[in-house]
């Protein structure tokens, strides 16, 4: 029982309710995700075609808890000294589930000894609210009873630098204003869904040991409507090869982090995080789970 009552209380308020994007601890492998300006920088080269997929279960043991996945491409495109990115967004939380496709593109910038990025993210979210798993909607004729679906536009936007020894962003997540889902057919009386903007900072940098071992640690900051979040990561590469590391997110968690690269220039790449719950959630879940895959095939300026 307590499981249920954590996640209606977590994500509904009275007949309106927030939503905030999906959270990743593997964020520095994913940043077409958080800034559009960030497309056609692959994580691990520049100058490479990168495929990936990420999937994350949170909150382990609580029934609805948050799970998402993400499908992403992102390429250099050269004739416009840019970058360009696509990805499709899965995140279902309780009764709602959200399906969102995005297209990115960056300017790129030279700038010192590395490349600015300005650009946009354009695309569509698609809100499906489960109405029989709202509990209280026998006694609240205000809250839909079947499956209801709304649909809005997106827009992104973003600035990212990167060279090699450092990267930083600073972006904006859904700026159109109103963006709003009505899930109930009473004209007076609305069951309305709001996605806030969400803006973000990011920034890392790489310390050299030797030419076998190399740190980066990553700092990430969020916010969403009066919420404000922070992540700080530290993950170590051995042989450019083996990655291990540790990640902390403000009043929620401790990450493990462990991956590896395989074959050579064309890369795969495969990690996993677990995440020990640290809050007032761990009575009832004490682990979220985080799979991310990613392949890189190098391409030359033509």
């Amino acid at each position: 029982m307590k499981k249920h009552i954590a996640i209606l209380l977590i994500f509904f308020s009275i007949n309106t309710f927030p939503q905030t994007d999906p959270m990743f601890t593997q964020y520095m492998y994913n940043t077409l995700f958080l800034n559009p300006g960030s497309a056609g920088f692959a994580h691990n080269s520049d100058s490479s075609i990168e495929i990936g997929n990420i999937a994350r279960h949170q909150w382990v043991g609580i029934d609805g808890a948050p799970v998402s996945d993400i499908l992403w491409f992102q390429s250099p495109f050269y004739p416009l000294n840019s970058g360009i990115g696509a990805l499709l967004i899965y995140d279902k939380a309780g009764p709602l589930t959200s399906y969102a496709v995005n297209f990115d593109f960056s300017l790129h910038i030279k700038l010192g000894n590395g490349i600015m990025g300005i650009g946009p993210g354009l695309g569509m979210i698609a809100n499906d609210l489960i109405g029989k798993m709202l509990k209280t909607n026998e006694i609240d004729p205000i809250l839909p009873k079947g499956n209801v679906t709304d649909i809005n536009y997106n827009l992104d936007a973003g600035i990212f630098y990167k060279n090699p020894w450092i990267f930083t962003g600073i972006s904006a997540l859904h700026i159109l204003p109103e963006q709003t889902y009505n899930f109930s057919n009473y004209a007076g009386n609305k069951t309305v869904f709001q996605i806030p903007r969400h803006f973000y900072f990011i920034t890392g940098f790489v310390i050299n040991f030797d030419k076998r071992i190399c740190m980066i640690p990553s700092f990430m900051v969020k916010t969403a409507t009066s919420v404000v979040q922070s992540e700080i990561s530290t993950i170590f590469y051995f042989n450019q090869k083996l990655n291990v590391g540790v990640s902390y997110r403000q009043l929620e968690s401790v990450s493990f982090i462990v991956g590896y690269n395989f074959f050579g220039s064309s890369s795969l790449h495969i990690d996993y995080a677990y995440d020990r719950i640290t809050n007032e959630l761990r009575t009832v879940a004490t682990h979220s789970h985080e799979f991310l895959v990613t392949w890189s095939i190098p391409v030359k300026r033509g």
